[in-house]
């Protein structure tokens, strides 16, 4: 797997369980990159990357899984990927970076359920 294919992996497992560290702003700036870069997943790592160095907190929990999942890795013994398998992997991370990040959203406080007067 490319480089950039696992860090958005690992930065899609950190949306997914860490939702406690991302606000509602970032996620919305998040959601720009995404939707910006999700036909360049280099690109899309890169700037995820740099967003990254601006947020502590995130890219120190990132950092952690990385080397986490690092440590945990074996040798695979799969084929090589063929460039059309190689490119709907990535346009499928993307959604579902864009997937992860809609459902680690907090539900909005739905409205009180008060019956009408007659």
């Amino acid at each position: 797997m490319a480089l950039e294919n696992q860090f958005l992996s690992a930065f899609k497992e950190l949306l997914d369980t860490e939702t406690e560290l991302f606000k509602d702003s970032e996620r919305t700036e998040l959601e720009g990159l995404i939707t910006s870069f999700r036909n360049d997943t280099k690109q899309l790592a890169d700037e995820i990357t740099r967003w990254c160095a601006s947020h502590s907190d995130i890219n120190n929990a990132l950092i952690a899984l990385m080397a986490r999942k690092l440590s945990d890795e074996r040798p695979a013994g799969a084929a090589f990927p063929t460039s059309e398998t190689k490119a709907e992997y990535e346009k499928n991370l993307t959604e579902e970076l864009l997937n992860v990040l809609r459902q680690s959203s907090p539900p909005e406080n739905p409205e009180p359920n008060t019956p009408a007067d007659d």
